[in-house]
């Protein structure tokens, strides 16, 4: 065999090796930019439109927040639901015929019933975002009884008697949250009254 021939069998090699390595480094660099882009799209977690939530939820349960925060938003505010334990929303939503003295099954005026897949959707929510009672605990049955809202709020009785310019309502309920949070409706509960910022 002729150097000539050798050579050119050798670049014909070469030349095989070469596209082998291009189409595989074009390959490997195509994933680790699909890779990147999965990352960057799910490092931030998706609230429901519109909403400025307490705390984030995982996108997978950006629409449960949103059932929930529509559906309890159109009686009242719908209230952060770490606020009460678990076991006290498992008996609200499995009871919505019953929800203090209104039944959640029926329309009532503009508010239409709670159907089926409401009920679930929002129950999957508040079992994610709500926490177990202790042992031996009574499930609170108002908000301002909750050892959760009490943590939440250590300072509220004491800036209430002691802070000017603070209107704080008699009784504390899910209609009386506006009166601190402002932006309750919109369920963001991070901003706060003027006044509120120094005493909380």
């Amino acid at each position: 065999m002729s150097f000539k021939s050798m050579q050119a069998k050798t670049w014909g090699q070469w030349g095989r090796l070469s596209r082998w390595l291009g189409l595989g480094l074009l390959l490997l660099g195509g994933m680790a930019i699909g890779f990147g882009l999965a990352i960057a799209l799910q490092t931030a977690p998706a609230l429901a439109q519109g909403v400025k939530a307490l705390d984030p939820v995982p996108p997978e349960f950006a629409l449960r927040q949103q059932v929930y925060v529509e559906r309890c938003g159109s009686c009242h505010v719908a209230i952060p639901p770490a606020l009460l334990p678990r076991e006290r929303w498992e008996e609200l939503i499995q009871r919505p015929e019953q929800h203090f003295g209104v039944n959640l099954r029926q329309s009532h005026g503009d508010i239409r019933a709670l159907s089926n897949i409401d009920i679930r959707l929002m129950w999957d929510y508040i079992r994610a975002t709500s926490r177990n009672a202790q042992t031996r605990e009574t499930p609170p049955t108002q908000v301002s009884s909750s050892r959760f809202f009490r943590a939440l709020h250590p300072k509220i009785a004491e800036s209430c008697r002691t802070l000017a310019g603070i209107n704080c309502p008699d009784r504390i309920t899910v209609q009386t949250c506006g009166v601190c949070h402002p932006q309750a409706t919109d369920y963001d509960y991070r901003t706060l009254a003027p006044g509120w910022e120094l005493g909380l």
